[in-house]
């Protein structure tokens, strides 16, 4: 029960919370600038939060994942030169990067044309 309540904290709530983060350089740099960096941090605190929970929760798993046959080369290569702790970082590193990668690259490319979109401001009366 607690490692399930760990779980969901790290990939969950933690993880989907320090995408809040995105918004520590509003206001101290160029729009796009700020939403791009912005939005790196919050998605790569998001990534070291999955991060942490498969290396200490599904690392049990990095053997298994290294010797699926679309690895090939690369994950024979892992196994033979990683053990333990280093092969479950390095496993938990490498599954939530196939999608966290691409998510951050999406997102960055998607944010460039929303930081063009002029500001709405209140109208003084």
């Amino acid at each position: 029960l607690l490692y399930a309540i760990c779980i969901i904290l790290l990939d969950y709530l933690i993880a989907y919370t320090v995408i809040g983060f995105a918004g520590v350089f509003r206001n101290k740099c160029k729009p796009t600038a700020a939403l791009i960096l912005g939005t790196l941090v919050g998605l790569g605190l998001r990534y070291l939060s999955h991060i942490l929970s498969g290396y200490l929760f599904f690392g049990a798993w990095a053997e298994w994942f290294f010797t699926q046959e679309t690895l090939g080369a690369f994950g024979t290569y892992m196994l033979s030169h990683f053990h333990g702790n280093l092969l479950s970082l390095l496993y938990s590193v490498i599954y939530n990067g196939t999608y966290m990668i691409p998510e951050m690259i999406i997102t960055v490319l998607l944010s460039i044309p929303l930081s063009k979109i002029p500001k709405l401001t209140e109208r003084n009366s």
